[in-house]
């Protein structure tokens, strides 16, 4: 069995779902098509602009089958692809034949030996992978942080660890909407935690690997009522 199509989309994910149905409206004549392993498929909604290169949205769970009649879709997993004759393989013996293929499947975050990496140690790239982390840390007693990115760093010291006793914390707490501490030395952000839509994790992550001195602002920095994106924008 064979099929035929213009654009070759891999990847049920954000990225994936996103990239067809830009395509479906930037070339409303071509034919695209969706592969994906599983039959629910995440997509985004209520886009909102909040600066120039920055947006917010939701991501929305949703059946394969909701997709826009101007995207075929096929459930089944991605095995082969011949690039030089343009033509791919699922796990099923599909052929699909494109002209294009845009491989939306994710990345996979770089793990320490990650080439004999136990089942204790999993990297922090996504949703899956954000939700997995929390049903380990119910149970986990001692937990170790690899890495320098923004996530590590927000991670690294969200209760003060190896900081001693001179720190002090910074909370905001907005019932059913938001949950936000920040630990300071030194008039320094080196760690935060925020739950909830904050639109700070950017900002904080800044602050931190900038190493601003926030005491001019003093508890003004998590005042409600004031964007601290307008002090460091």
């Amino acid at each position: 069995m064979s099929r035929d199509c213009n654009f070759l989309v891999v990847g049920g994910g954000i990225a994936g779902v996103s990239c067809a149905e830009t395509l479906a409206i930037c070339c409303p004549s071509s034919s695209i098509l969706l592969l994906t392993e599983s039959s629910i498929v995440k997509s985004v909604t209520n886009l909102v602009p909040v600066a120039r290169y920055l947006h917010k949205f939701d991501v929305r769970e949703k059946d394969v089958n909701e997709i826009g009649a101007s995207i075929a879709t096929i459930v089944d997993q991605l095995e082969y692809i011949n690039s030089r004759e343009h033509w791919a393989r699922t796990k099923t013996g599909v052929i699909l034949k494109y002209r294009y293929i845009c491989v939306c499947t994710g990345g996979s975050p770089k793990l320490f030996n990650s080439g004999h990496a136990e089942s204790r140690i999993i990297g922090i790239r996504d949703t899956d992978s954000v939700l997995e982390l929390q049903k380990r840390l119910l149970t986990a007693k001692d937990v170790l942080i690899l890495g320098n990115g923004g996530i590590a760093i927000l991670l690294g010291r969200f209760n003060g660890q190896g900081l001693g006793r001179d720190y002090e914390l910074l909370v905001r707490c907005t019932r059913n909407k938001e949950y936000i501490k920040f630990v300071l030395q030194n008039g320094r952000l080196r760690g935060a935690i925020m739950i909830g839509d904050t639109d700070l994790a950017e900002t904080c992550e800044n602050l931190i690997l900038n190493g601003i001195d926030l005491e001019p602002y003093g508890d003004d920095i998590l005042n409600p009522d004031i964007d601290i994106e307008d002090y460091f924008d």
